[in-house]
């Protein structure tokens, strides 16, 4: 188990790093838009983070304009990337829910939601993360 939950945590590490180094967001200001310190924004790159949270995760995404997402192998087989914008109108609602998507959404620096969405952005399910 702690050799997964170390690999996760370096996916989430290696995301936000490239993630900000593609955007070209210094930590610095990272650390600003989420209202940290800049140590804080290290403590997330070390060995050992401590406190990554989702809530964490989400703020930084949603910081510098993206969506976190949550997903593996068997989901990536479920639930397909997002596609071309269809007619859902016509969708069966077993296509409904294999052509969704998994969403973190910062709505206030306190709230986080998890969201599962169609790919017409309509909701299926949605619920608060709390700490």
């Amino acid at each position: 188990m702690v050799i997964a939950e170390d690999n996760l945590i370096a996916d989430v590490q290696f995301a936000i790093h490239n993630l900000i180094e593609l955007k070209k967001i210094s930590r610095a200001e990272l650390a600003r838009r989420i209202g940290v310190s800049e140590a804080r924004i290290s403590q997330i790159f070390e060995d050992e983070p401590q406190n990554l949270t989702l809530r964490t995760i989400a703020q930084i995404f949603h910081a510098v304009g993206e969506e976190a997402r949550v997903t593996s192998a068997a989901l990536d087989r479920v639930i397909p990337g997002p596609t071309p914008k269809q007619d859902t109108q016509a969708a069966t609602s077993v296509t409904r829910i294999e052509a969704t998507s998994l969403r973190l959404r910062v709505e206030e620096r306190s709230r986080v939601v998890f969201q599962q969405v169609c790919n017409d952005n309509s909701p299926i399910h949605e619920f608060d993360l709390v700490a």
